[in-house]
């Protein structure tokens, strides 16, 4: 029994906490940087995984391309990404993990932490 216990207890701990979590209808309002998380973090046992998946890179992918054309109309860029840049994969699990290790971000609204995100993984230092 006890056996059993301890390697109940590494299962567990072996697991991340994100991982756990099961998406909800109510993260596809996605309401805040955690509900994107929870979409991007879905994992192939879930039963929306497949539409988890779309509905975070779609809106990922939307994001980015208002945010970006939003600072290249002018303004002071704040984020900058690498040419070549990430895979989509790496961008979501970056992403989670941030998430995962900011509160701030996770409580504000997806698109916010989205920028967030990108500003703190890929800051230009100000360049336009």
């Amino acid at each position: 029994m006890h056996t059993l216990r301890l390697s109940l207890l590494a299962a567990a701990l072996a697991t991340p906490l994100a991982a756990r979590a099961t998406v909800t209808e109510t993260n596809f309002q996605v309401a805040t940087g955690a509900d994107l998380a929870a979409l991007c973090n879905a994992t192939s046992d879930d039963k929306v995984y497949t539409a988890a998946q779309n509905f975070c890179e779609a809106f990922a992918i939307g994001a980015y391309r208002v945010l970006a054309k939003d600072e290249a109309g002018g303004g002071v860029k704040t984020f900058c990404l690498p040419d070549p840049g990430p895979t989509r994969d790496q961008l979501k699990t970056a992403y989670v993990s941030f998430i995962a290790q900011n509160a701030v971000a996770a409580s504000e609204p997806a698109e916010d932490s989205v920028l967030r995100f990108l500003q703190q993984q890929y800051p230009c230092g100000g360049v336009k």
